[in-house]
């Protein structure tokens, strides 16, 4: 659709009507009215240090020092799933199975994780997922997976957005065993049970486009 002189004109040229202009018209007054309610009533960046200083979030960092690096993009973990990412059996692990099978799902997770922490490039819907957008689940608004690829087990890492650039790992499972309905219930309650009622990061929504999953990676202290 585009618009030309004022004039609104739909899918094949068709001039849009009285009501497609009053749709748009509230939707683009009402939509930044709504993510500015959103982003004021959410974590903080000092909100998240103290949480990870009282020992209910750790901050997951390739390079080990346990920072934030300048591009300002953090990945947090509850502490159980911290503990998983780093102990072993990981999850999809059989008895016997062979050490690099176990070494290839560990590092197939771990490039995905550096790509986001470092600023590197993530393809939507392979590497990430919102997972009310692809399938419209709006209950399921602003629940997210990063996703493990490869001939092995595959793993899924799920959590929230606490704000532009900031992810909280809740849970952590191999795909095999996946109910993302029930993992989006008790993450709920873990992201509750963090955040003290604050909203977690919502719009934009649907994610169906590289610029909307920029708008949640990337860090913005204007948000």
């Amino acid at each position: 659709m585009v618009a030309l002189g004022g004039v609104g004109l739909a899918d094949g040229n068709r001039p849009w009507s009285t009501y497609e202009c009053f749709a748009r018209t509230v939707i683009n007054v009402l939509q930044p009215l709504v993510y500015h309610r959103w982003s004021t009533n959410m974590l903080t960046w000092p909100d998240l240090e103290a949480l990870v200083q009282a020992g209910q979030l750790k901050l997951w960092d390739p390079r080990r020092n346990g920072k934030v690096l300048p591009n300002g993009r953090a990945l947090y973990m509850v502490p159980a799933v911290f503990d998983a990412i780093l102990q072993k059996p990981w999850p999809g692990t059989m008895p016997g199975e062979r050490a690099d099978r176990v070494r290839d799902r560990r590092l197939a997770m771990r490039q995905v994780l550096e790509r986001y922490v470092l600023g590197g490039l993530l393809n939507l819907e392979r590497d990430i997922a919102e997972l009310g957008s692809k399938i419209r689940r709006p209950a399921h608004r602003g629940f997210w997976e990063f996703r493990s690829q490869g001939p092995s087990t595959e793993t899924r890492l799920f959590g929230f957005f606490a704000r532009p650039g900031a992810f909280v790992a809740t849970e952590f499972a191999s795909r095999d065993v996946v109910d993302f309905r029930v993992r989006f219930e008790s993450s709920t309650e873990i992201w509750k049970n963090l955040a003290g009622g604050r909203a977690c990061m919502m719009s934009p929504y649907p994610v169906e486009k590289p610029e909307h999953l920029t708008k949640y990676i990337d860090r913005d202290d204007d948000v």
